[in-house]
């Protein structure tokens, strides 16, 4: 592992914002983890929370008119805050953004991400995130951009502060100190966190030839101050090569950290027994759970502490494919079991990740989140020395596939997960359960927010594997700005279909987003 302070220049690039405006069936199961090839669940009570808003979000219609061509998948962002004192949601996917009230009206037009971000035409980003930060009214946008040949690659953050002034940053991540050896890289995925004195983007540093060869993950923890004010320069400190328990890490999640701290927590699984990641792990029972402490050093140009250590969860595994309609047998919507959306409340770091899983009295081996919450342990010195489970377990749908949650807890304890889910007879669609609880995390029955439109009819459902009816690549739920209510998106299928037409024969995407804002425990 190698450490670094850096500083980063401003882009000067001043991105023009204020301008832009002119019921179900399903049952949830939770339980713990019994012997076999799959985790295993069991019913619980039933805990609801009210729907407040509910409405479409952008679909890949959208994304062709914005770029003038198709992609999958969408990659879900969404945040929730203010523009002056106007509350507004951002939905910012594959290949566009747009802003909306909380109803669903566009107060926006839909930008693609090339012209938010400023970037060339001529190259690609995808991978977008968003976050707004209530204790500095700031809004920040993170993305990955790269050439056709992967080479060279940069994350770009933009941060868009109160007085709706706008900048870009560039984060090279082609050659970042790598001394693995094999870049140049490619940082896949940058994963977005923060907390009071940084932001953080984790990228998985793919090397070797055609960057097919992960390396471990880089963390970059840049000061948060100094980019609200859009200063000509910021401090960051770099951590290459991360490893741990002798493998590269995969998917190394940064924690939204809605604390006081000056710890910044982060999560990962262990998806891959290797680090070309050819081999999934069918069955597994360690997260690594990790600490950077001191970070109000990075400001000053210092370097932060980072440390981590194994500790042993409930079983997870790699998920089953995902059966579907439309005769995709099998259509392998679920995801590798990564870690997805972390987020540091309430002084316990919680986590979700798709998982095979068996159901009571389903004779299938179904996917479902497996979820976890830790409280972590630090010693004297900021450094990680365990993580005590308060609660962790699993949720699924007899009979459907549960893939791509995203948790997310209030201030007042409320727990949410969104999903998609779908079945050979359940088209696409969208859901999430909710705990509001006092008496720790305990879920309730699976509710459906929008039913998907028919089967999914994407290109890459023609491709061979792993590319097979791509989804995902993830989903969003993100905490109300009053703290107390939990606003999610994911995929579905949409009557809209998007079309190349320079393609033989013609391909053509039919998915959409869905957008929900749910009532917690007030």
């Amino acid at each position: 592992m190698q450490a670094q302070a850096q500083t980063q220049t401003n882009s000067n690039l001043k991105v023009r914002v204020t301008p832009i405006f002119h019921k179900s069936s399903a049952k949830a199961v939770h339980a713990s983890a019994v012997n076999g090839t799959a985790p295993h669940t069991a019913n619980v009570g039933t805990a609801q929370g009210r729907l407040l808003h509910n409405f479409k979000g952008l679909n890949g219609v959208d994304t062709f008119n914005a770029n003038g061509f198709i992609l999958e998948p969408p990659d879900q962002g969404l945040c929730v805050g203010y523009l002056g004192k106007t509350k507004v949601v951002n939905e910012i996917i594959n290949d566009v953004t747009a802003f909306y009230t909380p109803n669903g009206t566009l107060v926006s037009s839909k930008i693609n991400l090339n012209t938010f971000f400023g970037e060339p035409a001529a190259l690609n980003i995808s991978d977008p995130r968003c976050y707004y930060d209530t204790t500095t009214q700031a809004w920040f946008f993170s993305v990955v951009v790269y050439t056709n040949t992967l080479i060279p690659n940069h994350t770009d953050i933009l941060v868009v502060n109160k007085q709706l002034q706008a900048a870009v940053y560039h984060f090279d991540t082609t050659l970042p100190g790598n001394t693995a050896g094999l870049c140049p890289c490619f940082g896949d995925q940058p994963k977005l966190g923060i907390d009071k004195n940084n932001v953080y983007i984790s990228v998985d540093q793919f090397g070797g030839p055609g960057q097919s060869l992960e390396t471990g993950a880089d963390l970059f923890a840049v000061s948060k101050s100094q980019l609200v004010k859009e200063a000509t320069t910021v401090n960051f400190a770099e951590f290459n090569n991360l490893s741990l328990g002798g493998i590269g890490v995969t998917a190394l999640q940064p924690a939204i950290n809605n604390s006081n701290s000056n710890v910044e927590y982060l999560l990962n699984s262990f998806p891959y027994a290797d680090e070309a990641q050819l081999i999934p792990n069918t069955i597994e029972k360690l997260l690594g759970l990790w600490a950077l402490s001191d970070t109000g050093d990075v400001t000053t140009g210092g370097v932060p502490k980072l440390s981590a250590t194994l500790i042993t969860s409930e079983i997870y595994g790699a998920p089953t494919p995902a059966l579907s309609t439309g005769g995709r047998a099998p259509a392998p919507f679920s995801n590798d079991s990564r870690m997805q959306q972390v987020q540091y409340i309430n002084g316990h770091l919680l986590g979700a990740l798709d998982s095979a899983i068996s159901i009571d009295n389903d004779p299938v081996t179904r996917d479902g989140a497996a979820w976890f919450e830790i409280k972590p342990q630090v010693d004297r010195n900021g450094k990680i020395s365990g993580g005590k489970f308060e609660a962790q377990g699993y949720v699924g749908v007899k009979g459907k596939y549960l893939v791509y949650p995203a948790i997310a807890q209030t201030y007042e304890g409320t727990t949410g997960i969104g999903f998609s889910i779908t079945s050979p007879t359940l088209n696409p669609s969208t859901g999430y359960v909710l705990s509001t609880s006092q008496h720790g995390v305990h879920f309730g029955g699976a509710h459906i927010t929008a039913f998907g439109s028919g089967p999914d009819i994407g290109f890459t459902c023609a491709l061979p594997a792993p590319q097979t009816c791509r989804w995902g690549d993830y989903s969003w739920t993100a905490l109300d700005p009053n703290g107390k209510d939990l606003w999610m998106a994911d995929e579905l299928t949409v009557p809209q279909v998007a079309t190349q037409p320079n393609t033989k024969p013609p391909a053509q995407i039919n998915w959409g987003t869905q957008v929900w804002e749910v009532e917690g425990r007030h």
